[in-house]
């Protein structure tokens, strides 16, 4: 067989004497959706909004807290790179472009007001950057120079969590799984970290403060 599809899932039939096979041919697409939430967190009843139509992966969506600007991964140009949208005008361009296929951008995280964007630059070693954004007058969100995170493991830079609530800090994993390293909190102002958060030997990801900046939330 060939084609672009993923096929699997064969069945082989000798019945009236003849041999057949019948096997599936199945097109897997990421797609984002949006639905809309009421002020206590529940679902009002609004049906989903599809976001994206391609026939390719995007994913790893992060929100502004005014619900305007998204940014997101994808690899509709053939490479994974990072996107923007202005959910107010549908107005859908690329943001930042990886250095070469081999090393695809993932987990994108903006900060509540928009003006930081942290992400992860996959390859040996991998790397966490900061990056400063501007909106233009006509409303485009552009990208500033590229501000690399400090590495602590030799795997370099794991991926960015979370960003305080004023967008100076960034708790951020140095380590990929299955290395289990210490979860760091990064100053942006002072260039250095300044907390961890580990609980050996278990791996903690996901490390997001709440909006009042007094809990964190993390997967275990």
């Amino acid at each position: 067989t060939s084609g672009a599809g993923i096929e699997g899932l064969g069945s082989v039939s000798t019945a009236g004497g003849a041999m057949r096979l019948a096997f599936s041919t199945v097109v897997s697409n990421y797609n984002l959706w949006a639905v809309a939430l009421s002020e206590d967190g529940t679902q009002p009843g609004t049906p989903p909004v599809r976001l994206t139509q391609d026939a390719t992966w995007n994913g790893h969506p992060t929100l502004t807290a005014d619900g305007r600007t998204l940014i997101y991964a994808s690899n509709r140009r053939g490479q994974f790179e990072l996107w923007v949208r202005d959910l107010s005008t549908g107005r859908d361009v690329p943001l930042v472009s990886p250095p070469s296929p081999d090393n695809p951008l993932m987990r994108p995280v903006i900060s509540m007001d928009g003006s930081k964007l942290a992400f992860s630059r996959a390859g040996t070693p991998g790397v966490t950057f900061v990056v400063d954004l501007n909106r233009a007058p006509d409303g485009t969100v552009h990208a500033g120079p590229l501000r690399e995170l400090p590495s602590a493991a030799k795997e370099g830079s794991g991926w960015p969590w979370g960003w305080s609530p004023d967008g100076t800090q960034l708790w951020y994993d140095p380590a990929r799984w299955p290395a289990i390293e210490p979860n760091h909190l990064y100053d942006l102002a002072r260039g250095e970290r300044i907390a961890e958060l580990e609980h050996p030997p278990h791996d903690i990801f996901q490390v997001t403060f709440s909006p009042d900046r007094r809990w964190l939330a993390f997967w275990e």
